[in-house]
């Protein structure tokens, strides 16, 4: 995805977008990454170059039941050492 594409995407959450939650990851008060779930009954019918959603998710017949969850971890020194379990602790 290129940035003008998730700039859309991060810009219309309260429209096209409304199935997917975004999050920065911070760890000590630095943001560290990237995290979205996504709702996978509307993200089946999200048309996105290079994914079939369609395939994946097609058996998906209720919103609120299944999600996909997503990150990136952009800072070198975090890599391998558990930050996405930092991610979803409460």
């Amino acid at each position: 995805m290129n940035l003008k594409a998730w700039l859309d995407e991060v810009n219309n959450k309260d429209g096209e977008y409304n199935f997917l939650t975004h999050f920065i990851v911070f760890h000590n008060n630095r943001k560290i990454g990237y995290c979205l779930y996504a709702d996978c009954f509307f993200l089946k019918d999200l048309n996105e170059k290079g994914h079939d959603f369609v395939s994946l998710y097609d058996d998906v017949t209720e919103g609120n039941q299944t999600f996909e969850i997503g990150y990136l971890i952009g800072e070198e020194e975090y890599l391998n050492k558990a930050s996405v379990k930092l991610s979803f602790r409460n």
